[in-house]
């Protein structure tokens, strides 16, 4: 369904904070390239934090980095 109905435009008008593991068996981690090139052509590489979590794993990410990123973003 998303591959044929949902393609990011890349224009964040919020800050946004992208948590990837690095070996995601369900999300390649070039996903995070993708948006980042998206998010500089809309002019909002601004808005946009990524960090990789060096693990495998989908949604597989520590507690402490989730709690971290929620307080970056605040």
């Amino acid at each position: 369904y998303l591959q044929r109905h949902f393609t990011p435009s890349g224009a964040l008008d919020i800050p946004v904070l992208t948590i990837h593991n690095e070996w995601d068996p369900a999300v390649p981690v070039f996903h995070e390239t993708e948006l980042r090139a998206r998010a500089i052509a809309a002019g909002a590489a601004n808005n946009l934090l990524q960090r990789k979590v060096f693990s495998f794993g989908h949604c597989a990410i520590p507690a402490t980095t989730v709690v971290q990123g929620f307080q970056d973003l605040v």
